[in-house]
């Protein structure tokens, strides 16, 4: 089966099986990091959007999925007219744990797998990017009334190529751990906005809006 029929079929299956699910969200966001690529480094803009399911299982584990879209632009920092553009879709699976320490207080961590899949085409010449990303997040979480703040730590690696005419050239992140804040804002019981952001050498923006059942 081809690769990005595949990918279709991974891409719908979240979309029909939501009605098994114990939660839901939408998201969208942006980042950058620094990709050491084909002997260079390249800044790495990334855009995506998408939508992620999340079951939990009889232990407090959470097991969630999500796909979407992204938008890929590697900057040569010292030649603009280099810059490359990327279009496709991604798809991940997680595990997350939270464990209550008390009313206020809890703690999170997240173990996350994504393979990501686009092309670029100029003319006639099409070169496909694929990449596999693996991070894990552990945090600190404040509950104070209808706002959770919870700061935590990302380690993160990542490992990739594009192809072009049965020529690949190799990249991989440059910087493995950051920092970030989440704040979550309750607009009902069941239902919140999500705002998360990572600092320093990985920066990178995300909103969600998140529905549990």
């Amino acid at each position: 089966m081809p690769t990005k029929t595949l990918l279709l079929i991974l891409l719908l299956f979240p979309l029909s099986a939501t009605a098994y699910w114990t939660g839901i969200a939408a998201f969208v966001g942006e980042g950058e990091s620094d990709w050491r690529y084909a002997g260079t480094i390249r800044q790495a803009r990334l855009n995506q959007y998408g939508l992620q399911v999340e079951e939990k299982t009889a232990l407090e584990l959470r097991v969630g999925a999500s796909a979407g879209r992204f938008s890929l632009r590697l900057l040569d920092q010292n030649d603009a007219s280099l810059a490359e553009k990327y279009y496709g879709q991604f798809l991940s699976f997680y595990l997350r744990l939270p464990v209550r320490l008390n009313r206020m207080f809890s703690v999170h961590s997240r173990l996350n797998y994504q393979f990501n899949l686009g092309t670029k085409t100029l003319g006639e010449e099409e070169t496909e990017v694929s990449w596999n990303e693996i991070s894990f997040d552990i945090g600190l979480n404040l509950q104070l009334g209808a706002l959770g703040i919870r700061p935590y730590l990302n380690f993160r690696s990542l490992n990739g190529d594009t192809s072009e005419q049965s020529v690949a050239r190799v990249f991989s992140l440059d910087k493995h751990r950051s920092s970030g804040i989440q704040l979550d804002y309750m607009l009902e019981p069941s239902a919140y906005v999500r705002l998360n952001s990572t600092l320093e050498d990985n920066p990178s923006l995300q909103i969600s809006f998140v529905r549990e059942y």
